[in-house]
């Protein structure tokens, strides 16, 4: 028996306001040919704006409605989610314990200055899996100590609430496109960091079209190597178990694409930057080459391959500036 709730049960999911919904949609022509839509969640309104702002809106409430005092989680050297999610924890009166592994790897004055400013509870360790295991149980015990019942959340917010905030953006979204008057959606483009924007996208269509709604094809661009396809495919799972779903995703439906250009991660070939450049020049839109630039290119290599009977869009989660502290890939 099919379960028509999960997107009632997204829509209800406890959340703190933060950002500016919805984020708009805009219609983008570029020299070359490509037309398509683009959701711009990079104008989100919190911090440096992006889709993270959904999920600390939802993870934020999923802690205080369970009663969590404390937040303990890892980062990589590139990331937006430190500052923006500090500002939140303070007001929530929420503590952390936030580990910066150094990946990509960074000369330490560098890191310094990036992170020195956040606080003792922002610390700095090498690029090893064993000393971030280490540093991260040892600031969950840290924050038992103090008396806060501590929350894991595994890198870049990975967890069910934050999927789950990511199937409202994509509800959102399906939402405004049909209210444009535009070819119907085929297509969306998203990029695959951790994974758990997509994995809410991948979850939010298969509702849908549970519900009789046109089949959306959902591709998430891996930016960096490593087993992502079968973490998305366990966060899809793990967020349909939350929300007791029964109607399950098919595997299949996972559309995780890589290239040449998914190297370590923070790297990125010298030709990406020549890339956001001229998408920048062209449309205004400004796309780092870390994450965005990566989806980017993806996609105008695959509408270059063939017509598209409909709409075709590419979600902007965000623009990460310090992505120039990391060196282009050889």
């Amino acid at each position: 028996m099919r379960d028509h709730n999960g997107i009632q049960r997204i829509l209800e999911a406890p959340f703190v306001p933060l950002g500016q919904w919805p984020t708009p949609i805009s219609a983008i022509s570029r020299s070359n040919g490509v037309d398509v839509l683009v959701k711009r969640d990079d104008l989100s309104g919190h911090g440096r704006g992006g889709v993270k702002t959904r999920k600390i809106e939802h993870l934020v409430g999923h802690m205080l409605e369970k009663g969590y005092g404390s937040l303990v989680t890892p980062v990589g050297n590139v990331t937006n989610l430190v500052h923006d999610i500090l500002p939140v924890l303070r007001r929530f009166d929420i503590a952390w314990e936030i580990v910066v592994a150094d990946v990509p790897p960074l000369p330490l004055d560098q890191r310094r200055r990036m992170f020195g400013g956040l606080g003792n509870n922002v610390r700095l360790i090498g690029p090893g899996h064993i000393e971030a295991a280490g540093a991260l149980a040892g600031a969950y015990h840290r924050s038992r100590r103090a008396g806060r019942r501590p929350f894991f959340a595994p890198p870049s917010l990975a967890h069910p609430a934050a999927v789950i905030a990511a199937a409202r953006g994509f509800l959102e979204m399906v939402g405004q496109v049909e209210a444009m008057g535009v070819p119907p959606l085929q297509t969306v483009f998203i990029t695959a960091a951790s994974g758990t924007a997509f994995a809410g996208f991948v979850l939010a269509e298969n509702l849908l079209r549970l519900q009789g709604h046109r089949p959306i094809h959902v591709v998430g661009v891996q930016v960096y190597p490593g087993p992502a396809r079968w973490w998305i495919h366990g966060l899809v799972r793990w967020t349909e178990n939350h929300l007791s779903v029964s109607d399950r995703v098919p595997s299949g439906r996972i559309d995780l694409r890589t290239t040449r250009i998914y190297r370590e991660f923070g790297r990125y070939p010298t030709d990406l930057v020549e890339l956001c450049t001229s998408v920048k020049d062209e449309t205004g839109l400004k796309l780092d080459p870390v994450f965005g630039g990566k989806t980017w290119s993806i996609m105008e290599f695959c509408l270059a391959q063939g017509r598209s009977n409909g709409s075709v869009l590419y979600w902007h989660c965000g623009y990460t500036p310090d992505w120039e502290v990391v060196p282009a890939a050889c």
